[in-house]
């Protein structure tokens, strides 16, 4: 018999209460917490507890289109939780979509915690604050159509200042490739951003990335709790240099792994932006060589390089202009072309003008395989 509370419901809703029995383990549909920064694109997680028992599932989900609005045809993407099934959505009415996730075959989930939906959204350049994600009308059900009871855990997206991960030094092309890792170190809340590429003058920069990806100057990210992306370029073309940069409204950890052909793979953390740096640099000719990248990372204009001897004295001072967002890279014998580096070994300093703030990274590079090392760049006192 088909109680009262089932007439009012959908054909798919009218299946589930075919069953007379309901099952007794307790379910839970949450949405995943995320941070936020004004004009990015995120991706929001529904997830359960434990998929296993639950054929199908049905519910709606409202939003605030102040602040979010669904990116593009393919907004909405399957979660790890789903096998044979299929989606079926309906976003005519502003603010809410309504999801219904079923199988065929009355196949269940995959047992355990996972997503069942990702959701993209855009979030508006304006928006701030608290954006309240809100689960309705939720309906489950077993590969039998009794009723599986589910709890529902509301979601939010909070949208605040961005924080800025400089990587002063990215390269693609000519054999070389680069690689940026991110992790997201909070336990509970989702971590979206995006990395921004740009050129020597502070532009966009456009690089072949693998996994699908394509030609971007720009990559849309989203990292679950306790988890981590990556995105490899592709080593094609001829060879382009640049900045990476990675913007975010959470606390993120990154690294950018370079790889040169003959040479191996070097590993480099997020270049803190400083007034000024010292490096220990070598030069053998045609053995051994300092590569020095540094990008703008505020109001830096000019940058001041000195070269000294192992013990401190002055040997030659350069120059270089940095546009706004730009970025540099050079060997130490071609910043100080006449000073004889053929076998050298001493510091480098660099330092911004004026108030602003600058990215460095500093490279060793060698002639044969594991010749290829990050150094530290020490922020002056």
């Amino acid at each position: 018999m088909i109680t009262r509370r089932c007439r009012s419901l959908s054909l798919f809703s009218l299946l589930l209460c075919a069953g007379a029995a309901e099952t007794n383990a307790q379910k839970i549909l949450s949405v995943r917490d995320v941070n936020a920064t004004p004009g990015s694109t995120i991706k929001v997680s529904v997830e359960l507890n434990d998929g296993s028992g639950i054929s199908a599932i049905q519910f709606k989900l409202r939003y605030p289109t102040s602040g979010l609005s669904l990116t593009g045809q393919n907004a909405i993407e399957k979660g790890t939780l789903l096998t044979d099934h299929s989606i079926t959505s309906n976003t005519s009415s502003p603010g809410l979509i309504s999801l219904t996730v079923l199988s065929l075959s009355l196949q269940s989930l995959k047992p355990g915690a996972g997503s069942v939906i990702l959701i993209n959204f855009d979030v508006a350049s304006s928006a701030s604050g608290a954006l309240n994600l809100t689960l309705e009308e939720v309906i489950a059900s077993d590969s039998r159509a009794n009723v599986v009871a589910v709890t529902v855990q509301n979601g939010k997206v909070t949208v605040g200042p961005s924080k800025t991960l400089f990587f002063a030094q990215f390269a693609n092309g000519a054999g070389l490739n680069s690689e940026i890792a991110l992790t997201n170190p909070s336990s509970s809340t989702s971590a979206g951003g995006r990395i921004e590429f740009l050129d020597d003058n502070g532009q966009p920069l456009t690089a072949g990335f693998t996994g699908g990806l394509g030609q971007r100057s720009r990559i849309d990210f989203s990292i679950p709790p306790l988890g981590s992306v990556a995105f490899g370029s592709d080593g094609q073309g001829t060879l382009m240099t640049g900045t990476a940069r990675v913007v975010s409204g959470d606390v993120i950890g990154g690294v950018v792994r370079f790889n040169v052909l003959g040479l191996g793979t070097a590993g480099i953390g997020e270049s803190q932006p400083i007034t000024g740096g010292i490096i220990q640099v070598r030069r053998k000719a045609g053995v051994l060589n300092t590569g020095i990248a540094v990008s703008d990372a505020g109001g830096a204009g000019t940058v001041n390089l000195t070269l000294r001897s192992t013990d401190g004295i002055q040997l030659a001072a350069a120059s270089l202009s940095l546009p706004a967002n730009g970025h540099r890279a050079r060997f130490m014998d071609q910043l100080f072309p006449n000073v004889e580096t053929g076998d050298f070994q001493g510091t480098l300093t660099i330092t911004a003008s004026g108030a602003g703030k600058i990215a460095v990274v500093a490279m060793e590079l060698g002639t044969s395989a594991g010749q290829f090392t990050a150094l530290p760049v020490t922020p002056l006192r």
